[in-house]
């Protein structure tokens, strides 16, 4: 499989509640890394976090767009979108939302992820103001707007 292809798998996966199957598509040295948390993030902090989100967005789509495949390198846009169907709770940031029904959509955040023997080893998210958790966030703390 490409750096694509794998791209795309993982997201499915994840997108449909597969925590599970997703972690099958990362390396024991994952890292994520973006502009909300620069210090890396391993496979199963990654995934545990999104297990959260996908309690709390039931309809998850991350909408990549753009994909561009160089080999053990992809890069493409996440166009996120979601609706607040369950509580938020992230203990760490003070963080326990109830459910809302809010729809969100957060702005273009472009990505660079890298594969190395079948296996997805980094995603560096670029998040812009307003992206990323902290902007799904926001969203909910301004109220719906939908």
């Amino acid at each position: 499989m490409t750096a694509a292809d794998l791209v795309i798998t993982l997201f499915r996966r994840i997108d449909g509640a597969d925590v599970a199957g997703g972690r099958h598509l990362l390396a024991e040295d994952f890292a994520h890394t973006s502009r909300v948390h620069p210090e890396p993030l391993g496979p199963d902090a990654w995934l545990a976090a999104y297990a959260g989100l996908l309690a709390a967005f039931s309809d998850l789509d991350h909408g990549i767009t753009g994909l561009r495949d160089r080999g053990d390198e992809a890069d493409g846009v996440f166009n996120v979108r979601a609706r607040h169907t369950g509580r938020l709770v992230i203990p760490a940031a003070g963080i326990d939302l109830p459910a809302s029904g809010c729809r969100i959509a957060l702005p273009p955040e472009p990505f660079t992820a890298r594969a190395r023997d079948g296996l997805v080893v980094s995603l560096d998210v670029r998040n812009p103001p307003g992206g990323g958790l902290m902007g799904q966030i926001d969203r909910l703390r301004a109220g719906c707007r939908d």
